[in-house]
């Protein structure tokens, strides 16, 4: 059953739907299809016949179907998916049009403009050059699938926690403050072209812990990074380095890395950087250390993947660091 609700929503010149479909909790994949009123519903109810059987009497049929049966509890109601549309122009969707009912945004071809702060949902810009931020005004945002489509977009989320952010076709740009860390890690994917992930990472006192995955996937990608200054309680020297970054698909034959440092606040000449080897000795990392407000260093480390590039190429040939 569907319900549908025409939203005119400022600046999208054009009507908006929520739609409300109902799917069975039980089923394993619950179902986000979009359907309108008369497509594929064969066998269903007519309205006009005012709940009585739309089919050929067989005698003393009151139209009640007898394997209809009225949920015990509330936990076997089906559920509402909730789907917000745009339209095929270039829509302008604002935080405040989604609220915690909506599950999916469909924005549709055009170059859309999406926000929203809220957790526990999927984010489709399609086709177009669109404009995708979350938690602008919130300090995490979780489980988030956000998902730009053919086109060039930009998508900026802060705080993302168990989220995905990813690209799409086209020379995307993904822009992350990470301020915080959980055991939900969040992963990032370019999609096909000449990507830039640009990611502003605090660097934790206390390690291990989990941070971004990034897949800057084919083409030529540059990661820019940037750093905040280190929270927590204080330095546990037992610890080890905090990973804050893994760069999966790093390609030093066609990608780059730009470590900038110069305008670290609160860190100045204290930042430093170091290039090695993994403890494994299979991949490089990038060693970030800090002095926190105790004096202590704290360090994080970003660790570039099995690299996969042409032999013989030296860290400064695809690491650039930035300090004025």
């Amino acid at each position: 059953m569907f319900t549908i609700i025409a939203l005119s929503l400022l600046g999208i010149g054009a009507s908006a739907f929520i739609i409300d479909e109902f799917v069975n909790d039980d089923d394993d994949e619950p179902a986000r299809d979009v359907s309108t009123p008369g497509e594929g519903d064969d066998g269903a109810q007519d309205p006009s016949t005012d709940g009585e059987d739309s089919g050929e009497d067989s005698g003393g049929d009151t139209g009640e179907d007898p394997g209809d049966v009225p949920p015990e509890d509330e936990s076997d109601m089906p559920v509402a998916d909730t789907v917000f549309m745009g339209t095929d122009g270039d829509d302008t969707i604002a935080a405040e049009d989604i609220d915690a009912r909506v599950e999916t945004v469909e924005a549709g071809d055009g170059n859309d403009s999406i926000a929203t702060q809220v957790n526990n949902i999927d984010i489709l810009g399609q086709d177009g050059n669109d404009t995708i931020t979350i938690g602008e005004d919130q300090p995490i945002v979780y489980n988030v699938n956000a998902d730009g489509g053919a086109g060039d977009d930009v998508i900026t989320a802060r705080d993302p926690s168990a989220s995905l952010l990813r690209g799409g076709d086209g020379n995307d740009e993904i822009n992350v403050q990470q301020e915080s860390y959980d055991e939900e890690f969040t992963r990032l994917e370019g999609g096909d072209g000449d990507d830039r992930l640009n990611l502003d990472l605090a660097v934790p006192d206390q390690g291990p812990q989990i941070g971004l995955q990034a897949y800057g996937g084919d083409g030529a990608d540059t990661y820019t990074l940037t750093f905040m200054p280190a929270y927590g309680d204080g330095a546990d020297e037992d610890a080890g380095p905090a990973r804050i970054l893994d760069l999966r698909d790093f390609d030093p034959a066609e990608d780059q890395i730009v470590i900038d440092l110069s305008d670290t606040a609160g860190s100045g000449d204290a930042v430093e950087t170091e290039i090695r080897d993994s403890e494994d000795g299979d991949t490089l990392e990038i060693v970030v250390s800090f002095l926190n407000e105790a004096g202590d260093s704290v360090s994080g480390t970003i660790n570039l993947g099995a690299l996969t590039g042409t032999p013989g190429l030296a860290p400064q040939d695809f690491i650039s660091i930035v300090t004025a």
